[in-house]
């Protein structure tokens, strides 16, 4: 299957952009750290997430739970399923982080509001195998990127 091509719509993008309002507020209001450390642009950075992972969902015709509890968001992304999303600037590959679950599944997608593009999956071990270990911020915040072209195609993903 070829990548799958998604358009949110205003309330979407609404539903996706609070929800990562949310997450940010949480992460101040509590003086916690997101995962993978602080990011520089804090607002921007939680806000895009929520619309990556929104934007998977739909693509992937499962229910986004859009989470916003501390806790809740040690579960994966798109929970009960065991994936994970992972969203970036077209063309830039996928991102494992070391401490990521080995038996959850890494989606990356592209774009940014309203299309985006779900591209391909990696089990996070798998990931962590075939990619390279890098620090792409210089932030000592290591993962493993992997090519696109290593992953795989969206009608494979283990449901």
């Amino acid at each position: 299957m070829d990548r799958i091509p998604v358009a949110l719509t205003e309330a979407e993008g609404l539903r996706g952009g609070l929800v990562g309002v949310q997450r940010r507020l949480d992460t101040i209001l509590n003086g916690r750290v997101s995962t993978g450390g602080e990011p520089p642009d804090g607002w921007g950075a939680h806000i895009d997430g929520g619309l990556y992972e929104l934007a998977a969902a739909k693509g992937t015709g499962v229910r986004w739970p859009g989470r916003t509890d501390w806790e809740s968001r040690k579960l994966a992304d798109l929970h009960p399923r065991p994936w994970d999303v992972r969203g970036a600037a077209r063309g830039r590959r996928l991102l494992v982080r070391p401490d990521d679950p080995d038996e959850r599944v890494a989606i990356l997608v592209w774009g940014a509001f309203p299309g985006y593009e779900v591209v391909g999956w990696m089990a996070n071990g798998e990931a962590k195998q075939r990619g390279t270990l890098v620090d792409p911020a210089n932030r000592g915040e290591p993962c493993y990127l992997v090519d696109v072209d290593a992953l795989h195609p969206m009608d494979r993903i283990p449901w």
